[in-house]
């Protein structure tokens, strides 16, 4: 009979530190340097059969960005869009730069 082999469980995950985004009333989190929705703080219970349909948008829940913080979101979803490009998903990567231009144009609105 052959023996058991010894498997040795792998070490627990950290989850990388939270940091909520000043100004954003808690919708909006900060996860290793990406500002990203905090769906936690809009999940709302539902039941089987129920139709859900949620679009967390900062500029549609009235939410004031400060304009480091939206400087910083601009970056990330523009090195999110040229990777989306690399990677062929070319509908994705025009919806970030929609999404950058409106936000380009909302910071020059701040200044």
């Amino acid at each position: 009979m052959p023996e058991a082999e010894t498997v040795t469980p792998a070490p627990p995950v950290e989850a990388p530190p939270v940091k909520t985004v000043e100004g954003s009333n808690g919708l909006l989190i900060e996860v290793d340097g990406q500002i990203v929705p905090n769906y936690d703080a809009t999940l709302v219970p539902f039941e089987e059969g129920d139709v859900v349909s949620v679009d967390v948008d900062a500029r549609r829940l009235d939410v004031e960005v400060p304009q480091d913080e939206l400087a910083r979101l601009i970056r990330n979803l523009e090195e999110e869009m040229h990777e989306a490009a690399a990677d062929l998903r070319f509908e994705y990567a025009a919806r970030l730069r929609d999404e950058i231009h409106d936000l380009k144009r909302e910071l020059k609105e701040v200044v």
